[in-house]
This record gives structure tokens, C-alpha cells and sequence, in this order.
């Protein structure tokens, strides 16, 4: 007769033993710790920002921004904790509200404080389309209204384009090269009114003396601008140029003509 050996039955070891299991909890609490920390703790939560560089944008209308900022959530968690603050939302939102604002920087400063340096649109021309004018900085783009005597020179165009503050009116480079021009005549005391900014490409610099300049704006300025300098200087002193009534760089050879 044959006997069975008896089975033995295993017993489970408790959970409370398994060192995975303590591990596993110690870094779910350690989550959770730095959960709070990070959404909640009032330590970390935003109390006070600094807000430098702005002169024509009130620091009132810019604080206004930065709070609707805070009313968001992430994840249904307020965007108050230092943490958690999206400074790009903020920034886009300031940008497009206030064009006289060219960038803004923002840091945060332990552990809760943020800092605003705003960098504000200068003026170098004053833009104008029928009626409006604006002023506009160096990479073209028109902020807000002026008058034609806030600037050195005036840009006058022709193009019936829409526009809004904050656009880029004129192409970066385009703006470059005017300002360019303005600065090289200016140094051989030539003073131009306006620059016309025409359909046809052409652009028209009307000097203070009444005589023209043309220049073709899709063209190579540079050269346009270092044969500019050459006629004036070899061809056509100073005392000659009171007599004149254009030159002409829109084609391959410059041509000029005395009234």
C-alpha cells in the first residue's frame, strides 16, 4: 500500500514584510510631499512681482495681466505657485495687448516673487497712410499714434494694405536699409523730409533742399546707397546740389539731372 506525502501548504509571506512594498510607499509619500509643496504650499505661492523698464505701459495695466495669469489652472491646480506660473502665457498676452512692449523677460525669485523687465519700443520714424500716422521702431513694426513732427523723418506709403498696432508695416530688412540711408546722408548733411513707399517698388527720398532720390526697395540697397555716396561725392559737390532734381538707382547705372 502506498502512502501520499502530505502537501504542504505554502504560506504567503504578509506584504507589511516586503521592503518593495515600503519603498514603493516611501516614494509615494515623497510624491505627494513635493505635490503639495509645489501646488499648495503657501511658501511658494506668488505674493509679490516686480515690474522694471516700462515708462509708456503703467505698471498698473501690466500687474492687471499677470493676475488673470494666476486665475488659470494647470490641471485644475491655480497657477499661483511659483512653480506652476506660465510666464509664456503671460508674456504673449502683454505683447499682444500693448505693442509699445518690444520683449519682456521674466525670472523667477525664490521662493515667491516674480520679476518683469519689460523692454519698450523706441521710436525712429514716423509711418503714415492717408490720414494715420504712427510711430514705428527699427524693425518696422508701428505701435501707436503720432504725429509727424515726433520724428526726425516721416515714412509715407502708398500701399493700401489693413494694419494694427503691433504689425510689421515694413520688412525688417527694408526698415534696416532706410535708416541706414538716413544715417549715411545725415552724415554728409544731407536732410531728408520723407521716404515714399510706392507700389512699383520704388521708394522716394524727398531731400529738405527739393530734390529727389530714387531707389528701387527690391533691388541691392547697399549698392544702391555706396553709389548714392560715390555721385554725391565725386560728381556732384555740395555746392552743385541745390540745382538738382533727382538721381535716379534703380537701374544699373545711376543717372541724375539739374533742374
Amino acid at each position: 500500500m502506498k502512502y501520499r506525502q502530505p502537501h504542504r501548504i505554502k504560506k504567503k509571506k504578509s506584504v507589511l514584510k516586503n521592503k518593495f512594498f515600503w519603498v514603493f510607499l516611501l516614494i509615494l509619500i515623497w510624491l505627494g510631499v513635493v505635490f503639495y509643496l509645489v501646488c499648495f504650499a503657501s511658501f511658494f505661492q506668488i505674493k509679490d512681482f516686480k515690474i522694471s523698464g516700462n515708462n509708456k505701459v503703467s505698471s498698473v495695466d501690466i500687474e492687471s495681466i499677470i493676475k488673470k495669469g494666476l486665475e488659470q489652472k494647470f490641471f485644475l491646480v491655480p497657477q499661483k505657485s511659483i512653480f506652476l506660473f506660465n510666464s509664456e502665457n503671460v508674456k504673449k498676452e502683454a505683447l499682444k495687448t500693448y505693442p509699445q512692449i518690444s520683449t519682456i523677460n521674466i525670472k523667477r525669485e525664490m521662493p515667491s516673487t516674480l520679476l518683469f523687465n519689460i523692454e519698450e519700443r523706441v521710436l525712429v520714424a514716423v509711418w503714415c497712410y492717408l490720414d494715420n500716422c504712427f510711430s514705428i521702431d527699427k524693425e518696422g513694426i508701428i505701435f501707436e499714434e503720432a504725429k509727424t513732427d515726433n520724428a526726425d523723418f516721416v515714412i509715407i506709403s502708398q500701399e493700401g494694405e489693413k494694419y494694427n498696432l503691433g504689425d510689421e508695416i515694413i520688412e525688417t530688412n527694408l526698415m534696416q536699409n532706410i535708416l541706414e540711408i538716413q544715417k549715411k546722408l545725415n552724415n554728409i548733411q544731407i536732410k531728408v523730409k520723407n521716404y515714399e513707399i510706392l507700389n512699383n517698388n520704388q521708394i522716394t527720398a524727398n531731400t529738405l533742399n527739393s530734390w529727389k532720390i530714387y531707389f528701387d526697395k527690391s533691388g541691392d540697397m547697399k549698392w544702391q546707397l555706396t553709389e548714392l555716396l560715390s555721385v554725391l561725392g565725386k560728381q556732384i559737390p555740395p555746392e552743385s546740389q541745390g540745382n538738382l532734381e533727382y538721381i535716379d538707382l534703380r537701374f544699373s547705372k545711376v543717372y541724375y539731372k539739374f533742374r
